[in-house]
This record gives C-alpha cells, structure tokens and sequence, in this order.
C-alpha cells in the first residue's frame, strides 16, 4: 500500500472511529502518562485523532490542526520525512510494528524530536483498518545523545590528529638525524678523504643541524599551541615590527631583491614576539621558493576592515592540487620535495602562521600559480583605540 495514494474505499464510519478512539483515549491512557501522546489513524479516510498531549508534542490547538494524514506529514522535519513515510510504508505492508524516531518543526520553527511507535488493527474481517500509537518527546535526551556523540567524534578526529603528528614528527626528526650521523660515521672512518669531499659532508652536516634546529623550535611552538597557551595582549606598531622583520632577514636575502612598499601607521593588539614570528615566517617561506635573483615585495595597508599585510613573490608557487594543504602540517609540495630543489623547510611554518593569525583574530590566505609566483594575504583587527 501506497500511504501517498488514494487508497481503497473501505466501509467504516468515519464519525463513529473518531469517537471510538477519542473514547479509548479518554478512558485508558489519558492523564495516565503525561506527556504521552495518543493518535488514531484511520488507513481508508487517512483521518487521524490525537489525544489533548499529542496537541501538546506538537505545540497546536485542536482547531488549527485538520486531522488529516497529509497534514501530518507537512509537520515532519523535511530531512526524515522519506524516512517516516518508507517506515509506516514497510509497517502496512509487511504488518509490522511501527517505530521510530522522528523531528518535527514546530509553529514557530523549532525543532522537537519524537519517538514514535504504532500497531495495526483490524476489523473483524481481518483487515487492517487502522494504527492506533503513542509519540513520546525525546529531544532533550536525543540532544543529550548527539553532543556526546559529537564529543566523541572530536575526541576521535584530535587523537588521529595527534597519531599523525607524532609519526609526522618522528619522521622529519629522522631524516636529518639520519644525515648528521651517516656524515660523522664517514668522517671517523676516512679520516684521509680530500679536502673537498671533507668539507661538502661537513656543510652538509651544518645544513642538516640548523633543520633539525628550525624543527625543535617549529614543533615546540606548536606545542605551545596545542597546550592553549594564552599569548600577550599588548599594543603593536606593525609597521615597526616589519621594518624589524626585513633587517633580520637582509643577510638571507643578499641574492634577492626586496620591495617595501608604504608603511602606514598601523596599530594592532597582541602578541609582539609571535607577530614578529607570523612575518618571518612569510619572509621565509618566500625566500626559500624564490630562486635566486627574484623579487619579494612587502605591502602593508589598514581600512575599515583592519591591518593588512601581503607578501609577494614570483618564485616557484604552488600547484593548484597543492594549494588546499599548504596550512597542514608537516604538508610540503611535491616540488619543494624534488630531488636537488628541497629548501630545507620544515613543513610547519604555515601552520604555525594560521595558529598565530587565529590567535588575533584575524585571517590568513595564499594564492599562488606554478610556476608565476605566490601572495600570502593576512589582515588583522585594528587595536582599539585607548580609554
């Protein structure tokens, strides 16, 4: 049986179901329970009756309420209503008993969650002719079941979160430990090799130890993050600490050439030492990509919206299959990893440049294309003005 189709007219009074069940009602279950909800449903007319609680689940007065079938269904949530409609479908059919959990939208928008149950009943010829049940108010306990849910979906997400963390950082703590080693070995066992093949093992064993240095740093302010440390709260000139940024990083970047555009006067509020960090980080990361001989160009501007800080770069960028991941630790492109072009990053410095953004509340963006260049995009809040 279809319950959205005509179905087959049946010899019932309709007058007298609906004072049988409203009879029923009244001597056997209602004020018995309260708040349990009663109803009829009469399968040839698709006439349905509830009891005064059943008006209550559904926050209606019996005059607003038709009591059809049709006008039911227009009360179930929208996302169970095929739902609802397949499970008193599969009750008809294979005489089954229904039951179900259900929402429903109230008069004035709000959700309520129901548990429902129904049993077919039969005239004396043995066919059904209606479900007669009870609807029970469960959203406080349903609320209860999905934040608890939710709960664990969290706990789920952030303990595979840190399982990845720790495999990530015990392999790129490896690698260069690896390297450092292998190189030491080579020197105590040759000590006769050639000046030259002396002196690659010996930077390459520099370069692998300030990684490994970038590393324990990156992974101890990320620690520092995941722990919810609270960061300084105090007025920063932003246009200074930029003019500090680039002084630091001038002996990196003898080979490139560097752009400061205006710097407005430009307020914010937080923390001195990790905003100082956030622009590094920036500057770096553009270094880094840029080969030699390229152009990095800082801008900084404040509107209504706030402080806004951009670095461009017209190094290697990133691929548009890559550019979703690039704030994901430990993530690096697949063309900073090829073989003789790996600059040495950490993987975390953008995610530790999202941390720190986050923290002032602000935002922080990347648009990039392979092989043109990159512009990372961060804006801040203006401090408040002083009291």
């Amino acid at each position: 049986m279809d319950i959205n189709s005509e179905p087959e007219v049946w010899h019932f009074d309709h007058i007298s179901f609906a004072r049988e069940a409203s009879f029923e009602f009244r001597s056997e279950f209602q004020g018995e329970i309260a708040g349990l909800g009663l109803w009829a449903w009469n399968l040839s007319s698709g006439e349905v009756v509830w009891n005064r609680e059943e008006y209550g689940l559904y926050n209606l007065e019996p005059d607003t309420f038709p009591g059809t079938r049709d006008a039911w269904l227009r009360l179930i949530h929208p996302q169970d209503l095929e739902r609802v409609q397949s499970r008193v479908l599969q009750a008809l059919q294979e005489e089954l008993q229904y039951e179900d959990v259900f929402r429903i939208l109230l008069p004035h928008g709000e959700v309520r969650w129901l548990m429902g149950r129904g049993t077919l009943e039969r005239d004396e010829s043995g066919r059904a002719v209606r479900m007669v049940g009870i609807n029970m108010n469960i959203t406080e306990r349903k609320e209860t079941e999905l934040a608890l849910l939710e709960q664990e979906s969290l706990m789920r997400e952030m303990l595979e979160q840190q399982r990845r963390f720790v495999a990530d950082a015990g392999h790129e703590l490896r690698a260069p430990l690896t390297t450092i080693q292998g190189n030491l070995e080579l020197l105590r066992r040759f000590p006769g090799m050639t000046p030259q093949d002396r002196n690659e093992a010996l930077d390459e064993t520099e370069l692998e130890a300030k990684r490994l240095g970038r590393l324990v740093s990156d992974l101890l302010s990320l620690a520092r993050a995941d722990s919810g440390n609270k960061l300084k709260q105090e007025e920063v000139f932003f246009e200074q600490m930029l003019e500090n940024a680039l002084f630091e990083v001038q002996e990196k970047a003898r080979e490139h050439t560097l752009e400061l555009g205006p710097l407005p006067s430009s307020r914010v509020r937080g923390d001195r030492e990790r905003l100082q960090q956030l622009v590094l980080i920036l500057l770096d990361n553009a270094l880094k990509y840029t080969p030699k001989g390229g152009r990095i160009c800082l801008e900084l501007k404040q509107d209504s919206d706030g402080v806004k800080l951009e670095v461009h770069d017209n190094g290697m960028g990133i691929s548009e299959k890559d550019l979703p991941h690039v704030f994901e630790r430990f993530y690096r492109a697949d063309q900073a990893r090829a073989r003789g072009n790996d600059p040495g990053g950490t993987g975390l410095g953008l995610s530790i440049a999202q941390w720190i953004v986050g923290q002032h509340g602000g935002s922080i963006a990347l648009e990039s294309e392979l092989g043109v260049g990159t512009t990372a995009r961060v804006t801040l809040p203006l401090a408040l003005p002083l009291t």
